[in-house]
This record gives C-alpha cells, sequence and structure tokens, in this order.
C-alpha cells in the first residue's frame, strides 16, 4: 500500500454531515491500491465510568 498517496482533509469537503444521523467522509487513495476503507469514530472527551466510549 502507498501511505502516501492517502489523503484526507478534516476540516474541508472531504468530511462533512450528510443528514443529521449521519456523515460522509471521504478518503483518497491511489487508483487500486486500497480494498477498504474502516472508520473508528467517538469523542475522546465523552469518559463515563473513567472509559472511553465508543
Amino acid at each position: 500500500m502507498n501511505l502516501s498517496a492517502i489523503y484526507h482533509r478534516p476540516e474541508s469537503e472531504y468530511a462533512y454531515l450528510y443528514t443529521a444521523n449521519e456523515m460522509r467522509v471521504r478518503i483518497r487513495t491511489a487508483l487500486d491500491d486500497v480494498a477498504k476503507v474502516v472508520l473508528v469514530s467517538g469523542d475522546p472527551y465523552d469518559f463515563s465510568n473513567g472509559i472511553w466510549q465508543k
């Protein structure tokens, strides 16, 4: 995988709210270089019972 070809800008047209409950995230990669992208999200400041909530 060509790591230098991965591109994402979090504060741009590459990440935006589509509806009130749906967010769209775009990741640009080299042609035919990536088969799947997994997005892990959460609020790093949301602590309940002393643990991070997913």
